[in-house]
Order: C-alpha cells, then structure tokens, then sequence
C-alpha cells in the first residue's frame, strides 16, 4: 500500500481479474470477520442473486439483512495499475496498521487482511484437521 493508501493489488491476482475482464470489484468487510472481501463483479452480482433467493425484502428483518450485506459493499473501479483505494475507515474495520496486509485466495474473491490479525485468526494444523474432519 502507498502512502495515499491505494492498495496494490498483487501480480497473480491482477492478472486472473484482467483474463475475467474485471475492471470494477466490490469491496466489503466480512460478518464477524476482520479482513475485507474482493469480489469481483460478476461474483458480487451472484452473491446478490443467492442472497435475493433467500431473503423475503417483504420481511423487515430480510430486508434489514439485505441491506447491510448489499448497502455495506463499496463499488470501486481497479486503475491503471492495478490498484485500489482503501478508505482509513476500512483499515479500521480491519484493526490494519497499514503495516502489512496479506491477501487470501478464497476460490472466486479475495480477502485483505491485516498480517498479525491474520495470524491470530488462523488456525494451527491440529485446530485445522479437526475442523475439516467436522465440516468436510
């Protein structure tokens, strides 16, 4: 990240969003997690579309689920290279120093996250088994 926090998105990734002729990616911070999720449009408009098969907007408590996790994304457009602007509001959602972010491949998005949050976040190889074994 620059000093005007425009986030450089990593080669590998930059290069799967242009093959996908990705120019615009939905940014939010993730329920109950610190890191922000990348997605790409045409992943975002899918996620909009399985949230609209299961949630009811005639029900208020559905509708103020709707609009938290729609109204909360931040639609922002990729420049000329490759970068995105997080807000000082976004790292603070995600407890960053700016020192150090990490990005994370989760299959068709990606997250952003502080390093050491990360760290503390993820799971050492037992916690990790067990939890595979449980949910696999």
């Amino acid at each position: 990240m620059d000093a005007k926090n425009r986030f450089f998105i990593p080669a590998q990734f930059r290069r799967l969003l242009t093959e996908q002729q990705v120019q615009t990616v939905y940014l939010r911070q993730e329920p109950g997690l610190d890191c922000l999720t990348v997605y790409p449009e045409k992943v975002w408009q899918e996620r909009l579309e399985s949230y609209r098969g299961v949630l009811n907007d005639m029900k208020s408590a559905d509708m103020g689920l709707l609009i938290q996790l729609s109204g909360e994304a931040v639609e922002m457009n990729l420049d000329s290279q490759g970068r995105i602007l997080l807000s000082k509001s976004m790292l603070q959602a995600i407890r960053s120093t700016g020192q150090e972010l990490l990005i994370i491949g989760v299959i068709d998005r990606f997250t952003i996250w502080d390093k050491k949050v990360y760290e503390s976040f993820r799971l050492n190889p037992t916690e990790l088994s067990q939890s595979i074994e449980q949910r696999l």
